[in-house]
């Protein structure tokens, strides 16, 4: 198997890959998927070729008839293949360019990736026309609840506000089967995103004991997990992590992939026409995460419900933190707000429809969708298709736009903090992000069971994105496509999180930009 990218200049380089078996499959209906093992780039040909495959006989593959009369110039008068020609001649004379004897080709094709208005487009127009609509303050915030708690009560946690912030609404709301909201992109005149109207997005708010002394405090935008709400910033670790590292936690939802978005996800699954539902309501999330980062910065100081607490509130930055589909998605929020400088992912992941064939959260998922859809092929088919849409929200695009900023947002920098043999968010695709010569560091002591090919470790300290392995003692999963993943030991995806030497590895590289080693100088492995 050969991957070229092919330059607009014609030149080529090799792109690593990397194999899948579908042994979630019945043998005689596994599917052979080949994956980049980098992030590809935007706008760019690409071009792939099989040539001296074999089965599992030894016998070697012969080229389909279609393929060989394209391979010996033979089409004319083929009204399907015909007007194919020419595109597959100049196929040959790339690879025959690359020194690939085409004469041994099994099958080659080209495609072309998309282009940055084409993946960040809507995105970037809903951001801009929000912030233009909000202005220079963010959208307006509303409590609407204040709990004081007593240190019996909480001993980390001083006060929590609930409420509201008032954000452009840049989709149209509709209904489907069973009356479950459908959502997608509102369209001006001119085909690009335009607002129609106005709508509330929750808000929650956690003030830690230590900030009642006016020592001053950070802001923290927390992402949630997986089809959940922004109240998961009420778990006790976060409390934690803002007591002794000393931050204002803010959190709401992620449309699209939140809890209210379940129903509509499940209906996706019986019939894909309806997938806008989850990628175009993607897009207003992420901005309405980038919206609340500006808000907590200009408007949270002047709540009159945090006057009589002696906040002295640091309004110069605001840091992002998430976990599991907050990891997940985080890089998006941060590449695409104005005003979130560094992140961190905990426990993250990328590329979605990868990371849903590794996930043993989506087992049930799965079983539901080989209802609607049995052949196997065909629910690859469509989870690839839908990911087309996906992409315009999914962290997969957006990594090269960490330290290569996107117009309008500044550089940013990452921490990625997984887990060692999670079973919820795959570790390995993290792998391609690593390779691809991003910024994103691996830091020293990664694993003494598996190196990353390609990938040559930097050691502590370290000043820029990176990546720390956590060790649990879990086994790495078996490879290949697996629903679900099995593993004997506990699940460590909710582990670092508890650690307090990682939570002080978080905060050090949120206001310093620095990852420092937590873990004794021989990788984060258990006690």
């Amino acid at each position: 198997i050969l991957w070229f990218a092919v330059a607009p200049d014609g030149t080529t380089k090799r792109v690593p890959y990397f194999v899948d078996v579908d042994i979630a499959a019945a043998p005689a209906d596994r599917l052979l998927f080949v994956r980049p093992a980098v992030l590809l780039e935007e706008g760019m040909r690409y071009v792939v070729a099989f040539r001296r495959l074999k089965d599992t006989d030894g016998a070697p593959y012969a080229p389909s008839p279609a393929f060989a009369a394209l391979l010996a110039g033979t089409t004319a008068g083929d009204p399907a293949l015909a007007p194919r020609q020419a595109r597959f001649d100049d196929v040959f004379g790339v690879l025959d360019g690359a020194g690939v004897d085409t004469s041994e080709l099994i099958l080659a094709w080209d495609f072309v990736t998309a282009s940055a208005d084409s993946l960040f487009g809507w995105m970037l127009d809903i951001r801009d026309k929000a912030f233009a609509a909000t202005g220079e303050d963010g959208p307006v915030i509303t409590i609407t609840e204040v709990t004081p708690h007593t240190v019996e009560e909480d001993a980390n946690i001083a006060l929590d506000l609930i409420g509201t912030f008032s954000v452009p609404h840049f989709m149209e709301v509709g209904t489907s089967l069973n009356d479950i909201i459908a959502y997608q992109v509102h369209l001006g005149p001119d085909g690009r995103p335009a607002q129609d109207g106005w709508v509330d997005a929750p808000l929650w708010i956690r003030v830690p004991r230590s900030a009642l002394d006016g020592t001053p405090h950070d802001l923290l935008l927390y992402g949630h997990g997986q089809n959940g709400r922004g109240s998961q910033v009420r778990g006790g670790f976060n409390a934690r992590i803002a007591n002794d590292h000393h931050y204002i936690l803010a959190a709401t939802d992620m449309w699209g992939m939140s809890e209210e978005d379940v129903p509509g996800i499940l209906q996706t699954l019986a019939d894909f026409s309806g997938f806008t539902r989850l990628s175009d309501r993607l897009l207003q999330g992420v901005v309405n995460h980038a919206l609340l980062a500006r808000a907590l910065r200009r408007r949270l100081p002047g709540l009159s419900e945090l006057a009589a607490s002696n906040l002295n509130i640091n309004t110069d930055e605001v840091y992002y933190s998430g976990i599991s589909q907050g990891g997940i998605y985080g890089p998006v929020v941060v590449a695409v707000s104005p005003d979130i400088r560094r992140g961190h992912m905990g426990v993250p992941g990328n590329d979605y429809s990868f990371l849903l064939t590794r996930s043993r959260n989506f087992e049930a998922f799965f079983g539901l969708l080989a209802i609607y859809y049995p052949d196997r092929a065909s629910q690859v088919i469509a989870l690839q298709a839908v990911h087309e849409l996906w992409n315009g929200a999914d962290s997969v695009s957006y990594l090269r736009h960490i330290a290569d900023p996107l117009p309008g947002s500044p550089a940013n920098a990452i921490l990625l903090a997984p887990a060692k043999g999670d079973v919820q968010v795959a570790v390995s695709s993290n792998d391609w992000v690593l390779r691809s010569d991003i910024g994103v560091a691996l830091m020293a002591n990664y694993d003494d069971e598996r190196e990353i090919w390609g990938v040559t470790e930097t050691p502590y300290p370290h000043t820029g994105s990176g990546l720390v392995l956590y060790d649990f003692g879990n086994p790495w999963p078996d490879g290949g496509v697996i629903l679900p993943p099995t593993s004997d030991f506990a699940d460590p995806h909710g582990e670092p999180r508890q650690e307090d030497y990682h939570n002080a590895q978080l905060a050090h590289f949120l206001r310093t930009g620095e990852i420092i080693d937590v873990c004794g100088g021989d990788g984060c492995h258990p006690d």
